[in-house]
Formats: structure tokens, C-alpha cells, sequence
């Protein structure tokens, strides 16, 4: 990368990164992405998510996720909406369980382990609200997913979240689960959530 005269990247934000890190330049071509109507009409809802309210977390275990603090944030959610869980998408997430536990969410948290794309756009289409409070992102992959499938979104207000959301999320402190918590709380409003779904998809 180093002897490279360009380097291609898929946001403005990591492009400044890449400059500021690296004085290479940088070029964007952001990823294309379809209509995930499609495919999410031909997965199924697992028995664990099936008639429930949920919001869903797809992000991974990286410490930069804020993972516990949006398991805090959901402890202070669960005690003003109580009839919402939370379901974290893919494997890995039992290693949060004495977290879940000392919380006291534990009939509230749904781990789906691993899913195919489908089922995965599935879960994403039927939330209340995809939760993605990341520290930095290069570009933020899920928060597309979210908006092909009209699903409203949460994320930080920092690297490239901003760029790729633009005004069609709820923007929160991924540092802060009261920050967090509001925020979710906020999805509660279908005027709000209409909203951020019709933003999301144009």
C-alpha cells in the first residue's frame, strides 16, 4: 500500500484516514448495494424472535462494537418498554452472558448464533430498529443492510456512520448507554420511525 500512488477505499472518511495516516492519496468508490426486499421475503423469522418486538444488533464482538454498553443501554430500555428484546446476530455473543446475567436481562436477549443470508435479512426487516453503536467504522456495511431492508437505524455520530447515514438514523454516544438507551427509546414514535425508513431507503 505504501508504494501505491492511489489507494481505493469505500468512504470520504476512511479516504481522510488513509491520507492523514499513511500521506497516500485516496480515491472513493463506495460499494453498490440492492433491494433487500427480495431476499427477506424468502427467509424465516426464528421460533426464538418469531412474535416479538425487537431490536437487532449485527455488529460483531470487536471492542470498538460497544457491545456492553448497549447490553447496559437495553437494562435501562427493558424497564420502560418491556414487551422489546434484544437479538444479537451471529455467534460468539455467550461470552457476554454473566453481563446479561448481573443485568438482569437475560429473558430479554436473544443470540441467534449463525444464519444464513436470508434468515439474516429476515430478522434485520421484522426489527423494531437496528442498534449499531460503533467507535469507528471504515464504512459500515450493516447500516446499509438495515436501510435496503427498511429497517430504522441507531449508530454513532463518528467516522464514517455520519457519511453513510446521513440524516435517516438517530445518532447517539457509543461511550454512553444513557446515551444509548434515549435513543432506542426514541423508537417508540412510528411517526419517528416511519420517517427514518422512508430517509433510509432514498
Amino acid at each position: 500500500m505504501l508504494r501505491s500512488d492511489t489507494i481505493l477505499t469505500v468512504s470520504a472518511s476512511s479516504a481522510r484516514d488513509i491520507e492523514r495516516c499513511f500521506f497516500r492519496r485516496a480515491t472513493v468508490i463506495p460499494p453498490l448495494f440492492g433491494n433487500l426486499s427480495a431476499l427477506g421475503a424468502r427467509g424465516t423469522i426464528p421460533a426464538s424472535l418469531k412474535d416479538k418486538s425487537y431490536v437487532v444488533y449485527n455488529g460483531g464482538l470487536d471492542p470498538r462494537k460497544k457491545v456492553p454498553n448497549l447490553l447496559a443501554a437495553f437494562a435501562v430500555v427493558a424497564g420502560e418498554w418491556p414487551d422489546l428484546s434484544l437479538a444479537l446476530v451471529g455467534n460468539g455473543y455467550e461470552v457476554f452472558d454473566p453481563e446479561i446475567r448481573s443485568l438482569g436481562i437475560s429473558g430479554k436477549v436473544v443470540r441467534t448464533g449463525f444464519l444464513d443470508d436470508e434468515t439474516r435479512t429476515a430478522i434485520i426487516k421484522a426489527a423494531v430498529a437496528m442498534a449499531y453503536p460503533s467507535l469507528y467504522e471504515g464504512f459500515g456495511l450493516p447500516l446499509l443492510e438495515a436501510f435496503a431492508a427498511g429497517t430504522p437505524v441507531l449508530t454513532a455520530a463518528n467516522s464514517s456512520l455520519v457519511e453513510v447515514a446521513g440524516d435517516a438514523a438517530i445518532f447517539v454516544d457509543p461511550r454512553d448507554p444513557d446515551s444509548i438507551a434515549a435513543g432506542v427509546l426514541k423508537m417508540r414514535d412510528p411517526a419517528l420511525t416511519a420517517e427514518l425508513r422512508a430517509k433510509g431507503r432514498t
